[in-house]
């Protein structure tokens, strides 16, 4: 009779984990998607979805990121910095489509093609956005990429200073 109850206790205590972490699991925020194998931006749920990197919940499509490589696994990101530090440790940088979601036309763009501005205000602060339309002082895909990597952007005091000063020089 000992050992009935015993294996009755152990059955209802698996049970009860079972169906905590069932709760935990559904609640907990998505921070990739697998199987999106057309490689486009993907319809996600703000405040439910994570920043890969930093694991900051996303809260506006403006200024958010995602990146889907070969296999349809889709990452998303609150900020092009965080989607830059993320690629940087991707053995496959060029096989990785990279979209960004734009300031100016409020819709998904490929990251590449996208035109930058340096000085936005963005939820982590490297103030990088991105834009469909070019202007004067806009930069590349590549020179954001180059910036981002460097520390050149709006979290370094010095850089923040001449930036906001408007005294940075890209040449």
């Amino acid at each position: 009779m000992k050992i009935v109850k015993k294996i009755s206790q152990s059955i209802l205590v698996v049970i009860i984990l079972i169906i905590g972490y069932s709760i935990i699991r559904e609640n907990s925020p998505i921070d990739v998607v697998k199987g999106n194998l057309s490689y486009k931006p993907i319809p996600f749920t703000l405040e439910h979805t994570d920043d890969t990197i930093c694991k900051m919940l996303i809260r506006s499509y403006s200024g958010s990121c995602q990146a889907i490589n070969k296999n349809g696994d889709t990452y998303f990101f609150n900020d092009i910095g965080c989607m830059m530090i993320w690629l940087e440790g991707q053995k496959n940088r060029k096989n990785i489509e990279l979209w960004a979601y734009t300031k100016d036309t409020n819709r998904w763009l490929n990251a590449k093609i996208a035109h930058y501005t340096t000085r936005d205000k963005t939820v982590i602060g490297y103030g990088f956005n991105a834009y469909e339309e070019n202007s004067k002082e806009s930069i590349s895909f590549k020179e954001m990429r180059i910036r981002m990597l460097q520390g050149a952007h709006l979290l370094n005091p010095k850089v923040r200073k001449r930036l906001l000063d408007n005294r940075y020089n890209r040449d």
